[in-house]
């Protein structure tokens, strides 16, 4: 059995990165909250691999 051939696959993707974000709110007794929370952003990636073709 031979192998199928090869192809070239490149495209664009969307990965989420957790970036630093300041948070600043005030609760219900009327304190100040402030903090750094790491919020997901999505990022675009360049992807590029060789994939095998699928059989018929």
């Amino acid at each position: 059995m031979t192998q199928g051939k090869k192809h070239h696959v490149d495209f664009v993707a969307t990965k989420k990165v957790k970036e630093p974000t300041e948070v600043a709110f005030t609760t219900k007794t009327g304190k100040s909250v402030d903090f750094v929370a790491k919020k997901a952003v999505p990022e675009k990636v360049e992807v590029s691999f060789m994939a095998r073709n699928k059989k018929k």
